[in-house]
């Protein structure tokens, strides 16, 4: 959107009235609209706006360039990476010709193809307005049109008067009345990749408005693999066709981020960036302080970020108590109320910021119900006291599904650890073996997902209750006060969790047990009662059973005896009650020497 306000003074250098200018990189163009320009020039060659999130441009990509406008993206890739090759698509005659004016210099690399680009090929009618050409489109809807047209002119400044509001209501209207319809053929993404043999698009750039979802349509099933990148300038004042549009590119397997320009706020424009997840490798950070060697939590501060579906700022007095009584150098931050979809795919939220700790998610599955239009007036008082209806299951699968896309496209991003905790439901809403039946598909839904997943894991809290003897949960008061559905109590021991699952994380493992032979794994002195008579019963037996189970897990087996070597393994060899194996026992120190001397040979 452009700022008319502005006149145009930050990127033209010199104009003259025939339509050609001299850009600050020295560039001689022809152009539409000199605010347009001047905004356009902005966006892409001074904010990379289109260059963002993960988006980049190779020497020799293929670049898709749907809603070309006059061409300056183009012209961008063009000057800045080699072996280029670009597909332009601009609807509108006049616009078309700039394009081929303004990229003759690469006439070779570049296809400019007068079309637009839908869910079908077909034809339909453009409407291009000459004064403000970057909004025009095949879904004019003058209303609509008018208040971006005003918002973009607005976007430095509020109208000070009566008096101006009307002079600029005249002069959106002017730019609506110019308008000039053409007959425009129609293609999909898919019969230009066809008809012209592509076989990988590296970025797909969409700015057409109003005509996001259909571009994306026409892309066929076989066709998506080809597809490496996408960002696009989404005009959708409210939200349907970004959550449809966002559904969409995550089945697909696309990483996502979305971000409204601070120059465009309130215009319901925002941009879009999805990266193919084939093209991420997902890396855990890791610090390599001698603190964490030592197998202790690091110096520097690491960062705890929770976000809930439920007000989760009660946790904050649990994880300052372990914080002070661990002595653990731990930054605690609490999202935004009930924006975990929103930590989850904004590149500038919380949960991006953190760069080394844990991310923490609490998820109260029938909070997803709490504020749903169909039963308001059962949630006012915070009881949600009817009963799930088959409706509400189907909703809640669905939103299920949401958060699972989410949740994919969230982990191949994050370069931290994510537990993801699952909290009790509320007793007076779900009841009976039908209500259990839902949560439980819910539960194995999101289990199957994450069980997929790098350093993302899942965590009933119910499951740990019986442990630390947990008795008082809800608190309804506070609950329809506050949404705050658990007690202070209860509060504490979800700070508990996180504190210990984030101190288990941070700590080095022990990785390497090293065992001493009598009356240790086995009972009895073997140089005095020799390899039979020796016992390998009662807590010896489980205590080599658990040996056995730790060497399956990974861990490192070591003997270090004072004793005569060859008794050792006789024991090993004859003894018929050993379930530890010498094939378990990864090395050894059985002589006469110091213990602590053999532990450091063990070691070296």
């Amino acid at each position: 959107m452009a700022n008319e306000s502005n006149g145009g003074s930050i990127c033209m250098e010199e104009y003259d009235k025939n339509g050609y200018v001299i850009l600050p990189n020295g560039l001689m163009i022809r152009h539409q609209n000199k605010y347009e320009t001047d905004f356009i020039f902005e966006e892409i060659f001074v904010e990379n706006v289109y260059l963002k999130n993960g988006i980049t441009i190779q020497d020799g990509s293929c670049i898709f360039d749907i809603g070309a406008n006059i061409g300056l993206f183009s012209l961008y890739a063009f000057q800045n990476y080699n072996d280029i090759k670009v597909f332009a698509c601009e609807p509108s005659p006049e616009l078309c010709e700039i394009i081929r004016f303004n990229t003759k210099e690469y006439k070779e690399n570049i296809y400019i193809m007068q079309c637009g680009v839908s869910d079908e090929n077909s034809e339909a009618y453009f409407t291009f307005y000459p004064g403000y050409s970057i909004i025009s489109g095949f879904n004019a809807d003058y209303n609509e049109d008018f208040k971006a047209i005003k918002a973009g002119i607005l976007a430095d400044g509020d109208i000070k008067d009566d008096f101006e509001d009307i002079c600029l209501n005249e002069m959106v209207k002017q730019k609506l009345n110019d308008k000039v319809e053409y007959k425009c053929q129609i293609k999909t993404i898919s019969s230009i990749i066809h008809e012209y043999g592509v076989e990988q698009i590296d970025l797909l750039k969409i700015d057409a408005e109003k005509c996001e979802i259909g571009i994306l349509k026409g892309i066929e099933e076989n066709d998506w693999p080809k597809i490496k990148q996408i960002v696009m300038e989404l005009h959708d004042p409210d939200s349907g066709t970004r959550d449809d549009i966002g559904r969409l590119l995550l089945s697909k397997g696309f990483v996502l981020t979305m971000e409204e320009e601070e120059s465009l706020r309130g215009s319901g424009i925002i941009n879009l960036y999805a990266v193919s997840s084939s093209g991420f490798t997902k890396q855990i950070r890791k610090t390599s302080s001698k603190a964490e060697a030592d197998g202790i939590l690091p110096a520097e501060n690491i960062g705890i970020a929770v976000s809930a579906n439920f007000t989760a700022e009660p946790l904050l007095e649990g994880l300052q108590f372990w914080k002070s009584k661990l002595q653990v150098p731990v930054t605690n931050s609490i999202s935004p109320y009930n924006q975990v979809f929103q930590e989850l795919l904004n590149s500038q939220s919380t949960f991006a910021a953190n760069a080394s700790g844990m991310n923490v998610i609490l998820l109260k599955l029938d909070d997803w119900l709490r504020y749903r239009k169909a039963h308001e007036d059962g949630y006012p008082d915070g009881t949600r006291n009817k009963p799930v209806i088959a409706d509400d299951t189907k909703y809640m699968l669905s939103v299920m599904g949401d958060f699972i896309m989410a949740l994919k496209s969230y982990s191949v991003r994050s370069n931290v650890f994510t537990l993801l905790i699952l909290c009790p439901v509320s007793p007076n809403y779900f009841q009976g073996s039908s209500y259990d039946s839902v949560l439980n598909q819910l539960e194995s839904d999101l289990a199957d997902c994450v069980n997929k997943l790098g350093a993302v894991e899942l965590m009933k809290a119910s499951d740990y209750h019986d442990r630390y003897g947990v008795e008082d949960i809800f608190d309804p008061l506070s609950d329809s006060m506050g949404h705050i559905p658990y007690t202070a109590e209860y509060y504490n021991f979800l700070a508990t969790l996180i504190i210990r699952r984030l101190y288990s994380l941070k700590n080095n493992p022990y990785k390497v047990l090293i065992l001493d032979c009598d009356n240790t794994i086995w009972k009895g002195v073997c140089g005095e009662l020799g390899a039979d008579g020796v016992k390998i019963d009662g807590i010896y037996k489980q205590f080599q059973k658990f040996l056995v189970k730790k060497h399956n897990e990974g861990f490192l087996l070591c003997l270090c005896s004072k004793n005569n070597e060859n008794d050792v393994w006789e024991v090993f060899n004859k003894n018929k009650g050993m379930i530890l194996k010498k094939q378990h026992i990864t090395d050894s120190r059985i002589n006469w020497l110091p213990k602590s001397e053999n532990i450091k040979s063990l070691a070296e």
